[in-house]
């Protein structure tokens, strides 16, 4: 809850969820739970090793952030994406921050990630 609303917007709990322990609730209409979600979208270190092999740097094009990195879930961790190395791409601060902010997408194309600017998603 924040202040006097007593939800969040859908963005802000996206956001949030990303780099946060959740557990979702679904409930219907009368409050009853209809399903309980996972609870940590931690990236374990064998998969944290191997993506930091496989990416190197941040994905951003041009970007060569290599030392203040986070693992980004590509189909996003609340929305049911695994935590399995072809769901994650490597983004900078700066650059994870910003797809945050709706600044860029990212979206699974075969086996690699493609970055798509506002105009195409």
């Amino acid at each position: 809850h924040f202040e006097d609303k007593p939800w969040l917007s859908p963005a802000t709990a996206r956001r949030i969820s990303c780099d946060a322990s959740l557990v979702t609730v679904l409930e219907d209409d009368a409050g009853k739970v209809l399903n309980v979600g996972r609870k940590s979208r931690i990236v374990p270190e064998r998969i944290r090793r191997a993506l930091r092999e496989r990416d190197g740097v941040c994905q951003y094009p041009g970007c060569q952030e290599s030392e203040y990195v986070d693992a980004h879930h590509i189909q996003h961790w609340a929305e049911g994406g695994e935590t399995r190395l072809d769901n994650l791409v490597t983004l900078c601060r700066f650059h994870h921050r910003q797809l945050h902010r709706g600044c860029f997408d990212i979206r699974l194309n075969g086996n690699s990630a493609e970055i798509l600017a506002p105009e195409e998603f």
